[in-house]
């Protein structure tokens, strides 16, 4: 049990505008801490994000209300003692202007604003009112922060020479809104961004841009790379990530060593010698006025709203001023400003598609991630990417999208969501057993009928393959081959709305229909085909099936693209399913292509073997979540439901087993995962996609180079 905490002798009573994540998850828990639950409300245009609020802080009142409405009736009860501004970024100029007329102290969420400007306007106001504004620049309370100040300031790796910012994972913040992926909000730099420019500012002194890049594209920033100058000529580099794992590090480098903090670890901080050896792990004597409050992220939340009490008083407290935000602000004010523009992709020799509308279902996905950007460098005038949550929208976020919540099962939502679109894109899927064939045949006949109903001119939706099946004897497959469903129910449902949208197609008369079955798809962004035998690889559990004889079906994901937007455009194509496939060649041929080692040093076993292992060991969907903790690239591969209801079925991971032959060493390599078996095993199915080719689709992206460059891509994002 956590320590009892006694409470200040006066809490302050909280108005908080905005019930978002960060409220739910850290401002709460950091006042249920305090002792601090009385005269709390957060107010909220939300009532979705409101009611996570209630069901995890019974304790809290909470409004649905606008920030104007929410201040209007503040005055009048006169019950506050300050205000938490938690709002979309861009509303924050506004919320706290009419907080500090009110007379009410603000603690405003970062960014003040996004503009350096604006900062400074508000901090005179603030000063002009006689009422305490500042910024919750919470990073400033971690522990190990504290830590590292210290050890600089002691002289512990003498003069501090470099800073390197290495942060960033998938994006995994709750949203009911998916606001932060609007322009209007900022992207990355913005959001994580500010934290670390405030820090280091406090250690190396005012910065100076020197030069920064990001991957936007017309939408917001989701990885950005700032290379800055600090006084006394220090050199400072921030890469940051809501895309790709970064290893969530900063290091400190000074003449003498360097500190090392990171994120995972709020307590302590490394110290190494100028040769990288360890000597020490640092931690702060009491970094929290509170000395039994644990060492974690909520109580540095804590420990600012004291220190926000204090400032209320009239008392000292380092908080982050508008004058501080400025600065920081002005730093990323230059940056967007400098901010290198991304080329454009092969030009007018791959197919186009005529402006309009455009509609992309499961568009936050490997295959629809590609197709946007590809839609957006076309000069598409509006994309939509409909989506059931935000946590996966970080990819496509990028792309100027719309990014409206949407159940494809609710008809009217549906309608309103295709109005006016011209073309339409499906690729979204049921993941789980219980809805695969609820969401891919049901909710897929109610998209075809609302877009033949608004008058869509084309809709082109993406099957698979593996609804022809996968045989062990070598079998030529192409579109006229009866169905053999592969996948379990994911293949299944697959061929299930095949059927059900040919037959539909049939009665068309307006909007033309087409079914793509590609084929492996793999390249930059890929997940199955592309970064799980990377992963699997590092972690040991890879192993040749067969010595890797089976066959597979590839295309390159930019090839099946440039088929998806061929084949909407060509009257030719409609109702009728077309395979896409550059190719086909062995398992240990396509695989070696990406493996970091020669083929003949991973293990090689029979299929019966992965039998055998599935035999021994069958984990229920609980025993897997617990053998995923100790096994991250895999944890995460599965949480981007990459066939999950299919193969999480199949997943047998287990510790190392010893070999009934063999040294020491061989016995302590892991077992390969039984369902490599089912992924890369020794199928003879060839695929046959000439039938697309002589309607005038070539794939134009041959193999060597495509594997080049999604190597490229792998490397620059840490799966090498």
């Amino acid at each position: 049990m956590p320590p009892t905490i006694l409470p200040p002798a006066q809490p302050l009573r909280l108005l908080i505008l905005g019930g978002g994540a960060v409220v739910s998850d850290l401002y709460l828990p950091a006042l249920a801490r305090m002792g601090w639950k009385t005269g709390v409300e957060v107010t909220d245009l939300s009532p979705v994000s409101l009611e996570r609020v209630r069901s995890m802080h019974p304790w809290v009142r909470t409004h649905v209300a606008g920030f104007e409405e929410a201040m209007k009736d503040a005055v009048l009860r006169k019950c506050f003692d300050g205000v938490i501004v938690a709002l979309p970024n861009y509303l924050h100029v506004q919320a706290v202007q009419a907080a500090l007329h009110a007379g009410l102290p603000v603690l405003c969420e970062k960014p003040l604003t996004l503009n350096p400007e604006e900062c400074l306007l508000l901090g005179g106001q603030a000063v002009e009112l006689g009422v305490p504004l500042v910024v919750g620049m919470v990073r400033r309370y971690s522990a190990a922060n504290q830590a590292a100040c210290k050890a600089l300031e002691s002289g512990l790796i003498g003069e501090l020479r470099e800073v390197h910012v290495d942060h960033g994972g998938p994006y995994a913040w709750t949203s009911a809104t998916g606001a932060f992926f609007r322009r209007e909000n900022g992207g990355i730099l913005s959001d994580l961004g500010v934290h670390h420019l405030d820090w280091i500012a406090t250690l190396a002194g005012p910065l100076k841009p020197v030069a920064y890049e990001d991957d936007e594209a017309g939408g917001v920033e989701m990885s950005c790379d700032y290379r800055l100058k600090g006084a006394d000529d220090v050199t400072v580099r921030m890469q940051l990530s809501h895309r790709f794992k970064r290893p969530d590090v900063t290091v400190l480098r000074g003449a003498k060593g360097s500190i090392l903090v990171r994120k995972s670890d709020f307590e302590s901080c490394e110290w190494r010698d100028a040769a990288g050896e360890l000597r020490g792990v640092l931690k702060a004597e009491q970094p929290f006025d509170q000395k039994g409050w644990p060492v974690d992220f909520v109580s540095c939340f804590a420990q600012q709203f004291l220190d926000f009490q204090k400032r209320i008083m009239g008392g000292a407290a380092d908080m982050a001023s508008a004058e501080d935000a400025a600065h920081v602000m002005q730093l990323i004010d230059q940056a967007y400003t400098q901010r290198a523009k991304r080329g454009q992709a092969e030009g007018s020799e791959r197919p186009g598609l005529p402006s309009g509308r455009c509609v992309v279902t499961g568009g936050t996905g490997f295959i629809g991630t590609v197709l946007v950007e590809r839609l957006s460098q076309i000069g598409m005038s509006e994309i939509v990417v409909p989506v059931r949550g935000y946590q996966t929208c970080a990819s496509v976020a990028r792309f100027p999208v719309s990014l409206p919540k949407v159940d494809l099962m609710d008809r009217a939502a549906v309608r309103e969501c295709v109005k006016g679109a011209r073309w339409v894109f499906h690729l979204a899927l049921g993941t789980a057993d219980a809805e695969a064939f609820r969401v891919t045949v049901d909710g897929t006949r109610i998209l075809v009928e609302e877009a033949e109903a608004a008058g869509v001119e084309a809709v082109v939706i993406l099957s698979t393959a593996w609804v022809y099946g996968l045989h062990a004897e070598r079998r030529v497959v192409n579109e006229l081959s009866p169905f053999d469903p592969a996948g379990g129910s994911y293949g299944k449902s697959k061929a299930a709305m095949q059927k059900d949208s040919l037959e539909h197609a049939a009665k068309m008369e307006r909007t033309r229909l087409v079914i793509l079955n590609p084929t492996c798809v793999y390249g930059p962004e890929g997940k199955t085909f592309t970064r799980v035998p990377l992963d699997l690889a590092a972690q040991g559990y890879f192993a040749w099936v067969d010595g890797g004889r089976g066959t597979v079906n590839h295309v390159y994901v930019d090839n099946l693209v440039d088929a998806m937007l061929f084949t909407a455009a060509h009257p030719g194509a409609h109702g009728k399913a077309w395979l896409v496939s550059d190719g086909s060649r062995t398992w240990r041929e396509f695989l070696s292509a990406l493996l970091p080692k020669p083929a003949a040093e991973y293990l090689d076993y029979p299929a019966e073997h992965f039998r055998e292992l599935a035999g021994r060991s069958k984990l229920r969907l609980k025993q897997l979540l617990r053998a995923l903790a100790g096994f991250p690239p895999l944890r995460r591969w599965v949480r981007e439901r990459s066939l999950v209801s299919w193969f999480q079925k199949r997943l047998s991971i287990r510790p190392p087993v010893p070999a009934q032959a063999g040294s020491a060493a061989e016995s302590a390599k892991p077992e390969p995962v039984p369902w490599l078996l089912d992924l890369f095993g020794p199928a003879a199915t060839v695929v046959d996609a000439s039938a697309l080719k002589s309607l005038g689709w070539i794939p134009r992206v041959d193999f060597p180079e495509s594997m080049k460059r999604t190597r490229e891509w792998l490397a620059q994002n840490q799966w090498d």
